[in-house]
C-alpha cells in the first residue's frame, strides 16, 4: 500500500470518526416524542394570549385570557436580586415598563409599584402565575439564566414545580439550565431553546458547536428542541427531526399560514399577533 492511499484511509477514518461522533451528540432524549405527546396537541400562546393594549404579555390577564380561550401557554422566568422568581421576558423594564432598571440588579420589592404597558397589570412572581393557571392548561416554563446563574435558578424553579399538579415542561437556551434538571429532575420534560440570532459564536467553538450543530443536545439528551422559525432550515436541525425523530417546537409564530405548515410537519406552535381559533379546518 502506498503513502497515498494509506494517508487516505487515515482521513477516511478520521471523517467517519468525527462524523459517529457528531451523531452522538446530535442524538436527543430516545424517549423524547413519547413524552411530549401529551402536549402536542396544544397550540402554545407566547408569552401568555396578550393583545398589546389592556392585556400585556407575561402578565395573569394574559394567562387568564389563554387558559380561557383553551390555549397553552409559554412563560418566561427569572431571578430578582433577592433571588425572587418573577415573570418577565427582558433583562430589563424598559421596554415595557419604561423602567431602565434590570430585574437581576432590583429587588422585589422595589418592583411593587412597576405596572406592565401602562395597565394596572404588575410584574407577577412565578407562584401566582402557577396559581392562577392551576393545571388547566399546559404550560412551556421558560428558564431565563443571566450571567451564568443556572445553579441558582434551576433549584428554585424544581421546588416550587415539585408541588405543581398541572402539566408543564422547562425549556432553556442555557444548556446548563436544560442539564441540571436531565441530572436532577429526570422525570420533567426538557428542551433546549435554539436560535443562531441570539446565540451569538463568536469568541467560542463550544458554543459556535452547540448552536449550529446542536451539540448540546449531547449533554441535555432533551425531549424537544425549541427552533427559531426563522431559521428552522438549519440542516443540523432538519437531521435531527428527520434521522432521530426529534419533536419540534417553532417560535414564534406569527401568522396563520405558519402556524397551518409547521403543524402539518408534526412541529407544535408557540404563538402571537393571531388567533389560531380562526383558522379554518
Amino acid at each position: 500500500m502506498t503513502i497515498f492511499w494509506i494517508i487516505l484511509a487515515i482521513i477516511a477514518g478520521i471523517f467517519v470518526f468525527l462524523l459517529a461522533f457528531w451523531l452522538y451528540m446530535l442524538a436527543p432524549n430516545p424517549d423524547g416524542r413519547q413524552r411530549m405527546e401529551p402536549y402536542a396537541k396544544w397550540d402554545y400562546a407566547h408569552r401568555g394570549f396578550y393583545n398589546g393594549a389592556d392585556i400585556p404579555e407575561n402578565t395573569l390577564a394574559a394567562y387568564r385570557a389563554a387558559t380561557d380561550a383553551g390555549f397553552g401557554i409559554e412563560l418566561d422566568v427569572r431571578l430578582t436580586r433577592d433571588k425572587k422568581m418573577v415573570i418577565h421576558h427582558d433583562d430589563s423594564l424598559k421596554r415595557l415598563c419604561g423602567d431602565e432598571r434590570l430585574i437581576s440588579e432590583t429587588d422585589f420589592a422595589d418592583l411593587a409599584g412597576v405596572r406592565v404597558g401602562g395597565t394596572a397589570e404588575k410584574l407577577p412572581l412565578f407562584a401566582e402565575a402557577l396559581e392562577t393557571v392551576a393545571g388547566k392548561t399546559p404550560l412551556i416554563v421558560e428558564i431565563k439564566v443571566t450571567s451564568g446563574n443556572s445553579a441558582e435558578i434551576c433549584p428554585l424553579v424544581a421546588d416550587i414545580l415539585d408541588s405543581y399538579k398541572g402539566p408543564y415542561v422547562i425549556e432553556s437556551f442555557d444548556p446548563e439550565a436544560v442539564r441540571w434538571f436531565r441530572k436532577n429532575r429526570p422525570d420533567v420534560i426538557r428542551g433546549l431553546l435554539v436560535s443562531p440570532f441570539y446565540q451569538k459564536s463568536a469568541g467560542s467553538f463550544k458554543r459556535w458547536a452547540g448552536v449550529n450543530l446542536l451539540c448540546s443536545n449531547g449533554v441535555t439528551r432533551p425531549d424537544f428542541v425549541a427552533y427559531d422559525i426563522q431559521r428552522r432550515t438549519n440542516r443540523a436541525f432538519t437531521l435531527c427531526r428527520r434521522l432521530f425523530g426529534t419533536q419540534e417546537v417553532s417560535w414564534t409564530v406569527r401568522t396563520p399560514e405558519d402556524c397551518v405548515r409547521i403543524r402539518q410537519e408534526g412541529g407544535i406552535p408557540i404563538f402571537e399577533k393571531f388567533d389560531p381559533r380562526d383558522i379554518k379546518q
